[in-house]
């Protein structure tokens, strides 16, 4: 049995070393700060971290930790994958590091989905499994449903971790030939793919449940979050606490009671339920704070990471208050919100709302990366979040609409605010009436990709350059401007990129500055990379290039090219030199933002010639392959 050997509880005080990506690290270093600590610096210890996959991963864990251990009093795992390695804690306690995390065998039963709802399923507690048997392939899969095709079912990766990538629906029996590309893909991003087969919900709410348990058994709860506004497998909408959901609130919590003390979990963690009317079912779990935490802990007006020392003997019992009002989240990705896939790049401008205090709200907002830093292809695109608490839930959905159109990111990626603040004012959710099929199913965003648009963005570039040309193509739509369209931007400031592409277009690489559009006075940027220019008006993204014709093609008549849709890594060249490729069928796939992205066409080709090899890092526009017509 495992002994998690505590601090003496005593006044708090230390040196704590805190793992993790930056924004949610700086949340968790910011708990310790209020409650008397000291942060170690990440940039002394965050470059010698080895990842999960080295085969040295251990000893080098080991080395790295023995060194800290010469300055640090306690580790903590952050909000991190990091929270489900067993060996930050066995390594820690060898060496005399306080960790704040569960003993090993809570923290292997959390991080392998299987284990927590397999307990559940002996206990008796709702879920939605169809079978207790994991699965590894396909043809596991079909034959465990050769008896049974009631679509849709769930598959979920069992070291997964939540929503984030390791979750698909099958909706009919034709899907599962999607499942050995998306086994590739987690086995690529999560090492291994086991997974397990769950009966789909529909129209349910998806509601997270935070607690404290201490050794003497008892549990303090902390207000439910709904996170049923996802997409894509990512949160992106979350209020704190939920409407409606007294009727199944007791219940949920008769549960999780049965569950964590037949496990005698202590310390801080989170289960997961997805309720349909007055049903409630476990669908997973994490051992300690999850991404959200800073959401139950601003409406409980109260420190998580004190809970977290409380609950492991090192701390005294914080208060609460469950009674402080609302809070809302929304989180930026770097994505093509219309064509729905990655848009990793470079960040130029990250600028904030400005600090003043609103009358009926308190924002936050929290930064992954900084003007100058780059989303890189292999992270999860996490941009940053904004938070918002107020009195009452409509103040906060109003603050958090105005926060996030208060935000300028601008650079060589996009991302997502125009369609989180298309979801924030659609009426069924400002009433809380969403369930967890709502965003794939029910919401319709504005895309605003009329062609007078378009034909702005490209007078815009034209102008900010001073281009005779007027041939362009914006996004996949060729513009020819006739004059009509001239808009009079003024620049603030212009310069140029480390890594710069001489195109002889402009001296310059970047452009900031605010032009009038659709009657209001708003920001735009104007970012060359990889020979097109990414260009943000307001929360508007369009890709801009010259057109051909203005240039002249190198390519043969008749012969075309296909380019890779946004930056990422070669997966895999589906076909060789010389080959017919059917209609609709992959021609390559590109890895990024822990996504696989297919390339296909509408029409029967053949393959000419491969530009690139397998594993190639390939910018947005970058041609991959020609093709002619079969």
């Amino acid at each position: 049995m495992n002994v998690h050997i505590a601090p003496a509880a005593r006044d708090y005080g230390g040196l704590v070393a805190v793992f993790g990506e930056p924004a949610s690290a700086s949340q968790v270093e910011e708990n310790f700060l209020k409650l008397g600590y000291a942060i170690f610096p990440r940039s002394k210890f965050i470059h010698r971290l080895p990842r999960f996959s080295d085969p040295s991963f251990s000893p080098k864990l080991r080395d790295l930790l023995t060194d800290m251990a010469k300055e640090v009093d306690m580790l903590h795992p952050g909000v991190s994958a990091w929270g489900n390695r067993a060996e930050l804690y066995q390594i820690g306690q060898d060496i005399g590091l306080f960790t704040v995390t569960p003993v090993p065998r809570l923290v292997t039963m959390f991080s392998n989905i299987a284990n927590l709802l397999f307990e559940a399923d002996r206990l008796k507690i709702p879920n939605l499994l169809v079978t207790t048997v994991p699965f590894s392939s396909l043809s596991e899969l079909k034959q465990s449903l050769k008896e049974d095709l009631s679509f849709p079912y769930v598959i979920k990766n069992v070291k997964g971790n939540g929503l984030q990538m390791g979750i698909k629906v099958i909706a009919n029996e034709s899907e599962l030939d999607e499942i050995p590309l998306w086994v590739a893909q987690n086995k690529g991003f999560a090492g291994e793919c086991t997974f397990v087969l769950e009966r789909y919900l529909d129209s349910s709410t998806y509601l997270n449940l935070p607690f404290a348990r201490f050794s003497d058994g008892s549990i303090n709860y902390f207000p439910m979050i709904d996170s049923s506004l996802y997409h894509d497998d990512k949160r992106l909408i979350e209020i704190c606490p939920p409407a409606d959901i007294k009727a199944i609130e007791v219940e949920i919590k008769e549960s999780s009671g049965v569950l964590l003390n037949s496990i005698s979990f202590v310390g801080v963690g989170s289960l997961e339920f997805l309720v349909s009317g007055d049903r409630h079912y476990l669908i997973g779990g994490t051992s300690g704070l999850s991404p959200n935490f800073h959401l139950w802990e601003k409406s409980a007006q109260t420190n998580a990471v004190a809970w977290q020392l409380a609950a492991l003997g090192s701390g005294p019992r914080p208060e609460i208050n469950l009674k402080s009002g609302h809070s809302v989240a929304a989180h930026i990705y770097a994505e093509n919100v219309q064509y729905q896939i990655p848009a990793p790049g470079t960040v130029r401008v990250f600028d904030l709302p400005s600090a003043e205090r609103k009358m009926h709200y308190s924002a936050e907002i929290t930064r992954n990366v900084f003007p100058g830093e780059e989303i890189p292809f292999d992270s999860d695109g996490f941009v940053g979040s904004a938070c918002v608490h107020a009195r009452t839930i409509s103040d906060a959905f109003l603050g958090l609409r105005e926060t996030i159109n208060d935000i300028f990111i601008a650079g060589s990626l996009q991302t997502n605010e125009s369609y989180l603040t298309d979801v924030l004012s659609h009426p069924w959710v400002q009433e809380g009436y969403v369930h967890s099929a709502f965003l794939e199913e029910e919401f319709v965003p504005n895309y605003s990709s009329g062609f007078e648009n378009k034909r702005f963005f490209a007078a815009l570039v034209k102008s900010v350059l001073g281009s005779p040309i007027d041939s362009w193509w914006v996004n996949e739509t060729g513009i020819k401007l006739d004059g009509t369209v001239s808009p009079q931007p003024q620049v603030f400031s212009s310069g140029q990129n480390n890594k710069k592409d001489h195109s002889e277009s402009t001296e310059f690489d970047f452009y900031l500055g605010q032009v009038k559009w659709n009657g209001s006075n708003v920001r735009f940027s104007v970012e060359r990379a990889a020979g097109r220019f990414h260009v943000r008006v307001s929360n508007q993204f369009y890709v801009v290039r010259e057109s051909r014709i203005n240039k002249g093609s190198s390519l043969e008549k008749g012969v075309y090219s296909i380019s890779a849709l946004t930056g990422g890594k070669i997966h895999a060249l589906m076909f060789r030199e010389g080959a017919i490729i059917p209609a609709h069928e992959p021609v390559f796939i590109l890895e990024s933002l822990k996504k696989l992205v297919p390339h296909s066409l509408p029409i029967k080709v053949r393959l000419k010639k491969v530009l690139v090899s397998p594993e190639s890092h390939v910018a947005q526009g970058d041609s991959i392959v020609e093709v002619v017509r079969a």
